[in-house]
């Protein structure tokens, strides 16, 4: 039986089909989608394979996108589902000819080979100490450069067929589409994208690396990507020249700017790991890049689809933990939710996910929300909460203060209100209850909060305290703030209504907070008293003639130091 039967047997193309559908791929110019093709295959593939046996088939023009990989653009080839089954069939045969001919230093695109595999030989090369230099080379434009011709030519080496030749050239030679409509045809290289270009690649550096074999003490190669080992910086010299000779007389030349001879001791990166003397690590590069990859989910879907978003981070974290093995820590919060979606189903230890949560910073509303229902669900009411502060940048205060069951209720109720809607009365309460738990400095925070609600201020009669506020500073008082007659006025005249009357807080066997109206003048004493710490008063805002003065102030001794702190004095009233 033919190479070109065996191509176009009906089992082979149904066998090829499934290979292609596993990967769901991407529709080409016809705009016929793999779930298409899959509920029409019996005729699809029946009528391809007479197309193939009467010679009557062509290709269909290619569709080409822009991907964008770091800071290069990279143009990958999408055809249509009919010929991706011609090129898996016509694939799998060339691998069966040619897999036993390549040397065995080809580590891409073979059975039972890996870029895996690859990085394991060479760290253990690097680790036994035998070599001291590295020679990195680097194809410029490999896969757009291939001569078509040559190619072809190399293929008649093993392939006496005409048939399967014509059909290899027909689906190399495919027209591309342009961004006007237009039909592109192909002058040289081969589309990457494509079944069978991998290879066909490997085809057509065959020569070139027998050679590389004979004359390196190591070599190996993926794809386009070369390393070579030596003792000393001279010989390795000496491979390069040659190596470039090489590649001249494919019509391939070398990427200047990616390659370079380097001490091992320094260091130097191949298949996207670092090696030195140690062994291999994650480059910085590599994590940074992982990063963007799921900023840019964010950035680049739209609002609402965030089920879409986190299922596409898991994909790209999922490659890259396969491939990465390496422990490391977690660099965003974008991969924090995205292992936290991974997660879900599977028995989880809170506490080490709560130490990763710690570890980032979150500023994405999106996110927060996300997050806030995963401690839900976990019962982690705490880490509840810490959502919500990380978001509004509070996170880090106070961190020598124990939030009480009490206030913890209390606070993720008006979080839950603030979500809904920012509103003054929503930051005043929060204010309120940070003050009551003794959370002074996030107290202060939702206190600049709520200034902008606020329409003028005047300067401060006093200057602040310039730091934050520590247990030593709680246990006394706050004794450096002290208001003078003047401010004491001052402070009567913008936040006290009415005068007859005020009241003083009372604490409960609960715990629970009261209050208790004393029907007797409020006097510069008694306010004198509150900010000193000795008790806990509270005014009234409406005064006997019902105007109102707007009041910004909770009524425990935190007051005196949100009062201490503020660099601005309200003198906004309304009635």
């Amino acid at each position: 039986m033919s190479f070109y039967s065996r191509i176009i047997d009906l089992q082979k193309l149904s066998l090829a089909w499934d290979r292609v559908r596993k990967n769901k791929p991407a529709c080409g110019v016809d705009n016929v989608t793999w779930e298409m093709f899959e509920e029409n295959k019996k005729t699809e593939l029946k009528q391809l394979n007479i197309s193939l046996t009467e010679h009557s088939y062509t290709v269909m023009p290619v569709k080409m996108v822009t991907l964008y990989k770091g800071d290069k653009l990279r143009q990958i080839a999408l055809y249509c589902m009919r010929d991706k089954v011609v090129q898996q069939s016509i694939a799998g045969e060339l691998v069966k000819i040619y897999d036993r001919i390549f040397s065995d230093c080809i580590y891409a695109y073979r059975p039972g080979k890996s870029a895996l595999a690859a990085l394991e030989i060479v760290m253990q090369k690097i680790q036994n100490g035998e070599y001291g230099y590295a020679l990195k080379l680097d194809i410029e434009n490999f896969f757009d450069t291939i001569s078509i011709d040559r190619l072809i030519h190399l293929l008649e080496y093993h392939i006496k067929e005409e048939d399967l030749l014509e059909l290899v050239r027909m689906v190399c030679n495919a027209p591309s589409i342009s961004d006007t409509g237009q039909l592109v045809k192909k002058q040289q290289g081969i589309y990457q994208g494509s079944a069978i270009a991998p290879i066909l690649s490997n085809v057509y550096l065959a020569e070139f690396d027998r050679k590389m074999e004979e004359e390196c003490s190591f070599y190996i190669r993926y794809s386009d990507d070369m390393l070579v080992l030596g003792k000393d910086r001279q010989d390795l010299g000496e491979i390069l020249s040659m190596a470039a000779l090489l590649l001249e007389k494919a019509g391939l030349c070398l990427n200047q700017s990616k390659t370079v001879i380097l001490p091992v001791e320094e260091g130097f990166d191949f298949l996207g790991y670092h090696f030195d003397k140690k062994g291999k690590a994650i480059p910085a590069k590599a994590e940074a890049g992982l990063a963007e990859r799921l900023e840019n989910i964010w950035l680049a879907e739209k609002a609402g689809m965030l089920q879409q978003k986190l299922k596409k981070g898991a994909a790209i974290l999922e490659g890259w933990e396969q491939y990465f093995k390496e422990d490391r820590r977690i660099a965003s919060i974008y991969e924090f939710a995205v292992v936290t979606y991974m997660m879900q189903n599977k028995e989880v230890d809170i506490s080490t996910l709560e130490r990763y949560r710690k570890s980032v910073k979150n500023d994405n509303l999106e996110i927060c929300l996300y997050l806030y229902q995963f401690w839900q669900k976990s019962s982690s009411r705490k880490m509840m909460l810490y959502e919500m502060e990380d978001f509004q940048d509070i996170a880090e205060l106070d961190q020598d203060v124990e939030i009480g069951h009490v206030y913890l209720g209390e606070l993720l109720e008006f979080y839950d209100r603030l979500i809904a809607e920012e509103t003054e009365e929503v930051l005043v309460n929060l204010m309120q209850i940070y003050s009551d738990a003794g959370a002074f400095n996030k107290a202060a925070a939702f206190m600049d909060k709520i200034s902008r609600f606020h329409i003028s201020y005047g300067p401060p009669d006093k200057p602040v305290i310039p730091r934050e506020l520590n247990k030593e500073d709680r246990k006394e008082g706050m004794e450096a703030v002290q208001f003078s007659k003047g401010q004491m006025q001052v402070y009567m005249e913008n936040f006290v209504g009415r005068e007859d009357t005020y009241v003083i807080q009372e604490v409960g066997r609960s715990g629970r907070q009261s209050y208790v109206q004393m029907m007797e003048p409020l006097t510069e004493e008694v306010l004198q008293r509150h900010f000193s710490g000795e008790c806990t008063v509270g005014t009234y805002v409406q005064r006997n003639n019902n105007t109102a003065h707007f009041m910004v102030i909770d009524i425990d001794v935190s007051k005196k130091v949100l009062l201490g702190r503020r660099e601005k004095r309200i003198s906004y009233t309304h009635t």
